[in-house]
């Protein structure tokens, strides 16, 4: 048995998003001590980025897909601050856990990103399997393990109150690791830091910079991106990635044409919608309830601490308003994708939440370019 002693406690669950908790506690393994706000910041976590996507071989008609967060913060953590790391394709065979273990008796956490079907175990897990292979992605840091009891000990948040390491098989931490599915597929990939002096030596000084850096740049871009960009998909085909601002409007006015070809008596159409908004609602909650504007409420009401700018503090409120509209948003596509109620009224409320979200966002992330630029 291994368990890294700098796990035998692990911090309460700040945010919901795994992906800053794995990152927050490796990082404090070699004695750097983060909050989840500042490591929001530093990665450029929060974002809104939209596409038009095809599944092939489950709907060939593009549908709406919308992310409210980018999915490489692990990387952009790491590059931002220049810490030394490895992305390494490690394969779930015998050869690929003895690498594994080799690095834990080392000393060296190391973060993976899993088929989240391994925290549904035995009969719901296989049920899911049955059914259309839409599942997410789960970001874990592996601390430990008992090759005896069969045992995986990761850190994993899954209640605001756990303060200890949480415990699978190491049979499902092989297998679901390296599954496929879609949106974006495991692919055997993990993440750990190459320095093994147990010390990065990140100041202060470098931190906050970072930290206001990308404030600066998440609201550059909500504001000015305008330039479609392709993006390669584990399980689907996109048709051009837009950002910020312009990709909220471009996803109004594309819920606008599904309003209008919407037809209640004809069963594609109303399959295909229920799907898309399922689809579309999914993606925008993963790692948040809110569409990180409650956090990005947090990260604003601590930049307003550290660097002195008060008008962040009365911001910071308005995107907690903010927040409870993705909210309502959220619990709309939610009553569409389980066909409750008139599902164009729904839609066209969705539109109207959708109109009041950017307009407000924009105004305050105008206020915010005011406070930082003068």
């Amino acid at each position: 048995m291994k368990l890294i002693s700098t796990y035998q406690h692990i911090d309460k669950r700040e945010i919901l998003d795994c992906r800053v908790k794995s990152i927050k506690e490796l990082i404090r393994h070699y004695n750097v001590h983060l909050n989840s706000y500042e490591i929001l910041l530093i990665s450029k976590a929060i974002t809104f980025n939209y596409d038009r996507i095809c599944i092939p071989g489950v709907i060939n008609h593009p549908i709406p897909y919308g992310t409210v967060s980018h999915n490489t913060i692990e990387k952009t953590f790491f590059d931002s601050l220049c810490i030394s790391y490895k992305e390494e394709k490690i394969e779930s065979t015998e050869e690929g856990w003895k690498k594994i273990k080799s690095m834990i008796d080392r000393d060296i956490p190391v973060m993976f990103r899993m088929d989240s079907r391994f925290l549904m175990p035995g009969a719901n897990g296989a049920e899911r399997d049955k059914k259309i292979n839409l599942h997410y992605l789960s970001t874990l840091l592996l601390v430990g393990y008992d090759e005896e009891e069969n045992k995986a000990f990761i850190v994993l948040t899954n209640t605001d109150e756990k303060e200890e390491v949480s415990v699978i098989s190491i049979d499902a931490f092989q297998k679901y690791r390296s599954t496929t599915c879609f949106p974006f597929a495991p692919d055997s990939l993990c993440y750990y830091v190459t320095k093994e002096d147990r010390k990065m030596n990140l100041d202060e000084t470098l931190i906050q910079r970072k930290v206001l850096q990308g404030l600066k740049e998440t609201i550059y871009t909500m504001l000015n991106e305008d330039s479609t960009s392709m993006i390669s998909y584990d399980g689907f085909v996109g048709t051009g990635m837009i950002k910020g601002i312009k990709g909220m409007e471009k996803l109004k006015d594309d819920l606008k044409q599904i309003v209008e070809c919407y037809d209640a008596q004809d069963r594609m159409s109303c399959q295909y919608t229920q799907f898309s908004m399922a689809f579309l609602r999914n993606n925008m909650m993963f790692g948040s309830y809110s569409g990180f504007r409650y956090e990005l409420s947090q990260c604003l009401q601590y930049c307003a601490e550290h660097f002195q700018i008060g008008e962040l503090n009365r911001i910071s409120n308005e995107f907690k308003s903010i927040s409870n509209e993705w909210k309502k948003l959220f619990m709309v596509l939610s009553s569409i994708a389980h066909n409750k109620g008139n599902r164009k009224e729904q839609l066209n409320n969705v539109i109207k939440i959708l109109e009041r979200i950017i307009k407000k966002e924009e105004q305050q992330y105008m206020k915010i370019n005011q406070c930082l630029y003068g």
